[in-house]
């Protein structure tokens, strides 16, 4: 299949997908002239070795080459723009976007039997940074299922999983103490919120830090970050 035969119907990423096209036929074009220069093709010993007849030899071997990936006659282009392409559509562009409504109520959106000092450290750190009950909840429910002691593979620790750079710029001296967790992540996460003035764009960067939701310019195209927004999110619209 010739990969100038795909039909390209998403307009909006109709650059990208062409700039896609020209890199595979690049890469097709080099892979069959490294074949070529093995077989040896286009040498001709009666030439000799002069520098001018291996130079003549290179470009001979190179035009053949991107004479034969614009054809696709082997097919390498295609299969490699087709593979890649497969692979971009599979990231799903995130769509919620939109700001959620910080003035709904605190009513939690799912059962749960805290401990009396949890819920109160919960209710102070949602009255200091203006940040819902309900929003804190669902984030510690995400990052770590209410398990004080959790640590990911990242370094990220207690009930809401902040990293150790993070917990010390916020002044935490134990990372495990759910008082000083809860209200430095609260904190945080209320930073964010202020920052991109959008509920799930900060929470995006409570996952993926801030640097990416810049560089995207929204929440990064990463399969761990959306999941974690709509998670998150989920909880939360329960109520």
């Amino acid at each position: 299949m010739n990969v100038n035969a795909i039909k390209i119907t998403n307009q909006p990423d109709n650059d990208n997908l062409q700039k896609l096209k020209s890199l595979s036929k690049e890469f097709e074009a080099i892979f069959v002239e490294m074949m070529l220069k093995t077989m040896k093709i286009g040498e001709d010993s009666t030439l000799g070795n002069s520098a001018q007849n291996s130079i003549y030899q290179s470009m001979y071997q190179q035009a053949l080459a991107n004479q034969i990936a614009n054809t696709s006659s082997f097919g390498i282009a295609s299969s490699i723009f087709n593979a890649l392409k497969k692979e971009i559509e599979n990231v799903k562009t995130p769509t919620i976007q939109q700001p959620i409504n910080l003035k709904q109520n605190n009513y939690i959106p799912f059962k749960l039997n805290l401990p009396k000092d949890i819920m109160n450290v919960v209710q102070k750190a949602s009255a200091m940074y203006k940040v819902p009950e309900k929003l804190i909840l669902s984030v510690i429910k995400t990052e770590s299922n209410f398990n004080p002691n959790a640590v990911s593979a990242k370094g990220a620790a207690g009930l809401m999983q902040l990293m150790p750079q993070t917990a010390q710029s916020l002044g935490v001296t134990n990372v495990f103490d759910p008082v000083q967790n809860i209200m430095a992540g609260t904190k945080y996460l209320s930073n964010l919120i202020q920052n991109l003035q959008s509920v799930p764009l900060a929470l995006a960067a409570y996952n993926a830090g801030l640097g990416n939701v810049k560089k995207f310019d929204g929440i990064p195209p990463f399969k761990e970050t959306v999941q974690y927004v709509q998670k998150v999110i989920s909880y939360y619209e329960k109520a």
